[in-house]
């Protein structure tokens, strides 16, 4: 008996928290926004169309400095310390979907997220919002996103 209760409790768990967000600006800039997480340091960012019609377009990046993590990216930009591995995506485009991911590490364990998303998702964000969620189905306010959780950050 005590073998069913505790199977119970596992399937209980939280489902994992997001990593990743997209927030279209006031001004229209689109940014990919990563949450907060101590020690964290993001090592690749990439963005890529995901269609069945046709060879994938990529917009990607590598942490060459190695040093610590970004807070947000403009989309189609490169931050300093960084450096562009493709860039055969330069725009979004409607209808599209399209994935964001980054790949990271707490340590010398890996910490990674991903997300889907369509432009049309983007461009009905209001301001202060962003999209989250492994599928991009989640909109929840910036703020709330950025605030510091210990769950999200486990690798």
């Amino acid at each position: 008996m005590i073998t069913l209760a505790a199977a119970g409790l596992a399937g209980c768990s939280p489902a994992p928290e997001p990593l990743l967000a997209i927030e279209r600006t006031a001004t229209g800039d689109i940014l990919l926004v990563i949450a907060p997480c101590s020690g964290y340091r993001a090592l690749g960012l990439y963005v890529f169309s995901d269609s069945d019609t046709g060879p994938s377009e990529v917009w990607s990046l590598s942490n060459k400095e190695r040093i610590g993590s970004l807070g947000e990216v403009k989309f189609f930009t490169t931050p300093v310390g960084w450096e562009v591995n493709d860039t055969t995506l330069t725009e979004l485009r409607d209808p599209g979907l399209y994935v964001a991911k980054i790949d990271g590490a707490m340590g010398t364990r890996s910490l990674n997220g991903r997300m889907a998303f369509t432009a049309e998702k983007i461009n009905k964000l209001n301001a202060g919002e962003v999209l989250t969620g492994t599928k991009g189905e989640k909109v929840m306010d910036r703020e709330q996103f950025v605030k510091p959780s210990s769950g999200r950050c486990k690798p």
